[in-house]
């Protein structure tokens, strides 16, 4: 009986064990509000011709969102096709980029959030 108990009494330590270590594999959620508000220090920031990056906010069970403003938006361009390429160009973009490689092994959802320059949302966007 002593025997059963020690075996099964370390069976438990090495689940809880590898439950401890295998969370080292995500990310916690203090550590995403931190990089979120690192980043943040640069923003406003222009990041691509009439694309400024506002803010990165952490969202919540370890996600992220990029917040943008596309500053001059010809309306004839917003289509339902061009927004659907976009998305199809960012869900690429987030699953073989090496920039979000590290959100991808730590299982942080990303989403990117484009308003036009009134505040309407334009297009958004979630990653895994």
């Amino acid at each position: 009986m002593t025997i059963a108990i020690i075996v099964v009494t370390v069976l438990i330590i090495a689940v809880v064990i590898y439950f401890l270590l295998r969370k080292k594999d995500s990310m916690t959620q203090a550590e995403l509000v931190e990089l979120c508000n690192d980043m943040t220090k640069e923003c406003p920031k222009i990041v691509a011709e009439n694309v400024r990056l506002d803010h990165v906010s952490a969202g919540q069970d370890t996600s992220m969102i990029y917040t943008y403003t596309m500053l001059k938006v010809d309306p004839n361009v917003l289509t339902e096709e061009n927004l659907n390429g976009m998305k199809a160009q960012l869900l690429n973009h987030y699953k073989t980029s090496k920039d979000f490689a590290l959100f991808r092994k730590k299982h942080v959802a990303v989403t990117f959030v484009y308003h036009d320059a009134e505040g309407k949302e334009l297009l958004s966007v979630e990653c895994k």
